[in-house]
């Protein structure tokens, strides 16, 4: 983990970790930490790259420009277009959201499910 360390955060430590350790969780600690850092870093990474400008809609609309000059017959880049980059590039503000929301979603419930797969 890395960042500033403040005292009101003992809240967040306590009630995170005391969840992990009554759902079984051999090492609540590791798991909230791995939880907390993918989530965030998600959360970064895409301010990050809005503040910088070098990606964001303008982005999404030349990777969306791109995948369909290509004319090549491929489900995937047909679907990766229509349920990703053309909400991102066309719609950032209500259909980009929803995919960035539906996509952070379902990180967090993919982890959750994975760690919860692996209890004792």
């Amino acid at each position: 983990m890395h960042g500033p360390t403040f005292p009101s955060i003992r809240g967040f430590f306590d009630a995170g970790i005391s969840t992990l350790e009554r759902a079984g969780f051999p090492q609540p600690a590791l798991v909230y930490a791995l939880l907390v850092n993918t989530a965030m870093l998600t959360i970064t990474m895409s301010d990050d790259r809005l503040e910088s400008g070098d990606d964001g809609p303008r982005d999404h609309a030349s990777m969306l420009r791109d995948f369909s000059a290509m004319n090549v017959e491929s489900s995937g880049i047909s679907r990766m277009i229509r349920e990703v980059l053309g909400p991102l590039a066309e719609d950032p503000t209500r259909a980009g959201e929803a995919v960035n929301d539906a996509y952070y979603h379902l990180l967090v419930e993919t982890l959750l499910t994975g760690l919860a797969a692996r209890l004792p």
